[in-house]
């Protein structure tokens, strides 16, 4: 019976097998349409077991069955076919369902690619691409499960690469200039991969299929041949000659020197080859835009714009660039100068080297002023060149300067020259001062004249007695004695600075001497020894009477004395003769 019950349970598992594969296989079928999925199912594992008394027990058989989960439908199969166009490729995108689809192309070799998207699955044409490259390709799409990156296959026999055609002469056509002073040419070409001769250049105003060739400026009027080969295709060449008109001449690049002369001219350098060009020049004052004058009618010491016309026997017109014009005169002085002690007159004649006639609304203004001062004395001029400027201080030096005038604006330089006034009347003298230090003595003391207008500063002093000048001193000191004077005499003390030609206004005083001491003291001495000889004489005849009066003896003796005694000597005698 177990052995029986085993084979039971065997069976049984197998039914279970057949029937759960038979699930899977129709559920599978159903879903893709693909015919029925493959099931892996691992063999029974089958364990005996065996007892201590070496007896076979009944085997035990363990079923692991693994049933796999059924797998999603594959993506959509797409597909692109690449076609070499003119300028670059066309790509068929072919797909069993509706896809957004990128398209890369990359040339071959380089790390910058094209990428182009889409939303249908249909043609497509890539251009602006290089001739003669060989580029590298491939189509993704993103499907509606969110796969990305998902490849589609290429139809070519090297699915990976593809080379763009050749290069014709029609792919390049004329293009308008889009930079003056270019000749420029259109193609949907990768124009990096064309050389030119003329070097080309490539300019954001003109965009990427437009190449350019710069023109020299003596090509202008003339036939003009531009050579373009091809970096890729080595066959390759296009030449083209273009009659070259003042319409392809570029105005900033025509010399036009300013004028530095009146009556003024302007002398553009034109093209070489332009034989019938004209230029025509109308000029505006800078803030009188509505007023226009010829170059013959330009002003000095003004800013001008100018703008010519450039006109040839076609009856083209082109302006050119502005000419900013401000000629300014280089005034020459020839002065002469002459002087007051107050004034100075100056003369001058003025002539211009760069304008011929010196301008007739021209005017001057004279100034003159001290060295280290910043104080004008001014005067207007009159036109015919003279001036007189006044109210200045005599015997001083001057820097007086001729500056010109033109329409109430200070133009050009000013002419300098430099002058010193004439000699004027000096300032008094001040704190005089006059003493008698001594009876016959006179002492002058003053300070000197603070501005003595001239070469000098001295001190002239006069005395004065009875209206007579009994003494003239000129000196440069301010202290001096006067000696020797008469005794009580009335004086009188004048005195002025002088400066070598002027003199001041005096200033005077009045003093007088005193008695003449010494005299009187003479007069006394003199008066004292006569009274004192008066006395001795007097005193002598009293006594020669008193002693006459006596005896005869008495009388001889006396006599022969006298006589002795009155004998006087010879000088004696003689003194008093006289």
């Amino acid at each position: 019976m177990a052995g029986l019950c085993n084979v039971r349970i065997l069976l049984l598992w197998v039914g279970i097998i057949s029937l759960v594969n038979c699930q899977g296989s129709q559920d599978s079928s159903d879903k893709t349409g693909n015919g029925p999925a493959t099931l892996t199912t691992p063999p029974p594992t089958t364990s005996i077991q065996t007892d201590s008394d070496n007896k076979t027990s009944p085997a035990v058989t363990q079923l692991n069955t693994t049933v796999t989960p059924t797998t999603q439908a594959p993506p959509p199969q797409c597909s692109y076919t690449v076609t070499p166009i003119k300028f670059g490729f066309q790509i068929d995108i072919t797909s069993s369902t509706t896809f957004d689809y990128t398209i890369n192309i990359n040339e071959k070799g380089q790390r910058k690619s094209m990428v182009q998207h889409s939303s249908q699955s249909s043609s497509h044409e890539i251009k602006h691409l290089k001739p003669c490259t060989e580029y590298e390709h491939s189509v993704t799409f993103l499907d509606s499960a969110g796969r990305e990156n998902i490849h589609c296959n290429s139809t070519e026999k090297d699915n990976k690469t593809t080379t763009t055609i050749e290069m014709s002469k029609d792919d390049i056509k004329d293009a308008t200039s889009c930079i003056p002073g270019y000749v420029c040419y259109q193609t949907d070409w990768d124009i990096t991969s064309l050389q030119s001769t003329p070097n080309k250049i490539q300019d954001e105003r003109c965009g990427n299929k437009t190449l350019c060739v710069k023109l020299g400026y003596n090509d202008i009027c003339s036939d003009f041949t531009t050579t373009i080969t091809s970096s890729t295709c080595r066959n390759f060449s296009f030449n083209s000659t273009k009659s070259i008109s003042i319409d392809f001449l570029n105005p900033s690049e025509i010399n036009q020197p300013a004028p530095t002369e009146l009556p003024a001219k302007i002398n553009p350098e034109l093209p070489p080859n332009c034989k019938n060009l004209s230029i025509d020049y109308s000029c505006r004052e800078h803030g009188r835009v509505n007023e226009s004058k010829k170059l013959s009618e330009l002003e000095p010491f003004t800013n001008y714009s100018c703008i010519g016309q450039i006109k040839d026997n076609d009856g083209n017109v082109k302006n050119t660039t502005p000419v900013h014009v401000n000629i300014e005169c280089d005034f020459d002085f020839k002065t002469e100068k002459s002087s007051t002690n107050t004034s100075i007159k100056l003369s001058w004649t003025t002539t211009s080297k760069n304008c011929q006639h010196v301008p007739q609304n021209i005017s001057y203004n004279c100034s003159c002023r001290p060295p280290s001062s910043d104080h004008k004395h001014k005067i207007a001029a009159n036109k015919r060149g003279t001036c007189t400027v006044t109210g200045l201080q005599p015997y001083t030096d001057y820097t007086c300067e001729v500056q010109p005038i033109y329409n109430n604006k200070i133009v050009a330089k000013s002419n300098s020259v430099t002058e010193k006034t004439e000699s004027g009347i000096p300032d008094p003298v001040t704190n005089l001062k006059v003493t008698v230090p001594e009876h016959n003595v006179i002492h002058v003391k003053c300070d000197h004249s603070k501005s003595p207008n001239g070469p000098e500063n001295k001190c002239r002093v006069r005395l004065l007695t009875g209206g007579v000048i009994v003494n003239k001193t000129d000196t440069p000191n301010s202290d001096l004695e006067f000696r020797d004077l008469s005794y009580s005499t009335t004086y009188t003390v004048k005195v002025t600075a002088f400066n070598g030609r002027f003199e001041s206004e005096p200033k005077t005083n009045t003093v007088h001497t005193q008695y003449n001491d010494k005299a009187v003291i003479g007069v006394l001495i003199f008066l004292i020894i006569s009274v004192v000889v008066a006395v001795v004489v007097y005193k002598l005849y009293i006594k020669k009477r008193r002693e006459s009066r006596n005896g005869v003896n008495e009388g001889v003796m006396l006599e022969s004395t006298a006589i002795y005694m009155n004998v006087p000597p010879r000088e004696w005698h003689h003194k008093e003769s006289h």
